[in-house]
């Protein structure tokens, strides 16, 4: 086997699969030895991500999530992070 296909066993393809808002629709080019992505955002624009970015959950959209978490805690007057399934973060009581 050749070194290229060495490296695809290591790190398989994340062409077509979602990550919250993100579809992965092509791989970008390589920076500093780490594979980039392009990926699609459900609300049309597109953002570029590392495999460990979006695997571990650092990128979840292309910023569009943060300004809707804002705007619907303005609305309800509520912390966005509260507006989570599992309601924000545990306190360190619990």
């Amino acid at each position: 086997m050749k070194e290229q296909d060495y490296r695809s066993l290591r790190h398989p393809s994340q062409l077509g699969k979602i990550f919250c808002r993100l579809t992965v629709v092509e791989q970008s080019k390589s920076t500093k030895g780490k594979r980039v992505w392009l990926c699609q955002c459900e609300c049309g624009n597109k953002h570029r991500a590392t495999t460990y970015m979006l695997t571990s959950g650092q990128v979840k959209s292309c910023g569009c999530l943060k300004t809707d978490s804002k705007l619907i805690a303005r609305r309800t007057g509520k912390n966005p992070y509260s507006l989570s399934p599992t309601g924000g973060m545990p306190s360190k009581t619990e």
